[in-house]
């Protein structure tokens, strides 16, 4: 079998470290008895590693930005996708032609962010200051650029170590924006084709996670947001990764 789950709000907690202490615990256990773990994040290389020093370990795959990475625990590159330079620059130029400084924006390549970047990046982040404004994005995107990339809006979010933008409280939420060969379960789709008879689950929370659980057996956390417990049949919403592990 191969569990495949979210890390924030999911496998990991912000507000209990024990959270993450019992998930791991119980994937050790998952994993001696020869099924696979993966684990299926927006963060990047730099962001996971701040909250979970030496991450390979815990993991067969690691699939980062929102499925524009997969990574190997011996830390090889399965597969990247990017989005161009030139179209990172487009899109930021017209965000910010609508939404002046309501918005900021934050790059990635697959192990740091970048206030500025001048090649292709694996995710960008805007950072708006309310969902409402959040929406206008996503409406922009899908009508100019849904032929080339993806997006999904994160309602509630608080800005952590990106020291160079001013103010940085006034950001509440943010859009995330990946290449349209991206996607969690693009990605898992991808790197489960390599284990054609293993059963495939997967466990999340929030609106970046619905594909994934809508296409391969989906469990949702109980504090997952609306749109993610609505398409959760309640037999399939649990407390913890843990729950799920002993489970199934």
């Amino acid at each position: 079998m191969i569990l495949v789950t979210d890390f924030d709000n999911t496998l990991y907690s912000h507000s209990d470290p024990h959270v993450l202490i019992n998930n791991l615990q119980a994937s050790e256990i998952f994993r001696q008895n020869g099924n696979k773990f993966v684990l299926a994040t927006g963060r990047n290389i730099s962001s996971l590693n701040r909250v979970l020093p030496n991450f390979y370990k815990y993991f067969d795959y690691i699939i980062l930005n929102n499925g524009a990475i997969c990574l190997h625990q011996n830390r090889e590159t399965i597969f990247q996708y990017t989005i161009p330079a030139n179209i990172t620059q487009n899109i930021s130029h017209d965000i910010l032609q609508q939404f002046n400084d309501n918005a900021t924006f934050v790059y990635y390549d697959g192990t740091k962010e970048w206030p500025v970047l001048d090649h292709g990046i694996t995710k960008l982040r805007c950072w708006i200051t309310n969902p409402q404004i959040g929406n206008e994005v996503l409406r922009l995107i899908s009508q100019k650029y849904s032929n080339r990339v993806k997006s999904f809006l994160a309602k509630e979010a608080v800005m952590s170590s990106v020291n160079w933008i001013n103010n940085a409280e006034r950001y509440r939420s943010f859009v995330d924006i990946m290449s349209k060969d991206a996607g969690k379960e693009n990605a898992i789709r991808r790197l489960v084709s390599k284990f054609p008879d293993e059963d495939v689950v997967t466990i999340g929370d929030d609106t970046n996670d619905i594909g994934m659980l809508t296409t391969f057996n989906g469990y949702a956390m109980q504090g997952s947001v609306p749109e993610v417990l609505k398409i959760t049949p309640p037999s399939r919403i649990v407390s913890s990764v843990a729950e799920l592990m002993q489970g199934i």
